[in-house]
């Protein structure tokens, strides 16, 4: 881990996808926290890695897909998605969420 402190302005904001905004905040040798901003109607399409990921919305309403079991998420919920499990998500409204993973995932250093 290089910093024990990660500043709200010391992090870029990246498009993950169109209309889907990553900041990535703190990581450490065995997790990683990120931050997602996402516009109304963004896709997130089915996927799956290596990491366990596990997901709080602060804002907005999301329809969550692991495996075959599709979630209405709303904000105060969060979610667990094993390892290698194929998942997806469709924003419905515009949402704000926090994420992390683990291990780390290097495609999102």
């Amino acid at each position: 881990m290089s910093n024990h402190l990660v500043t709200n302005v010391s992090v870029n904001q990246v498009e993950q996808l169109p209309g889907l905004m990553r900041r990535t905040l703190g990581v450490g040798d065995q997790a990683m926290v990120c931050e997602f901003y996402a516009q109304p109607g963004v896709i997130v399409p089915t996927h799956s890695h290596a990491a366990e990921q596990i997901g709080y919305l602060i804002s907005g309403e999301m329809r969550l897909t692991v495996h075959d079991a599709t979630f209405t998420v709303q904000p105060g919920d969060s979610y667990t998605i094993p390892s290698d499990a194929p998942h997806s998500a469709h924003f419905v409204t515009a949402c704000y969420l926090i994420e992390v993973f683990s291990p780390v995932r290097p495609e999102l250093l």
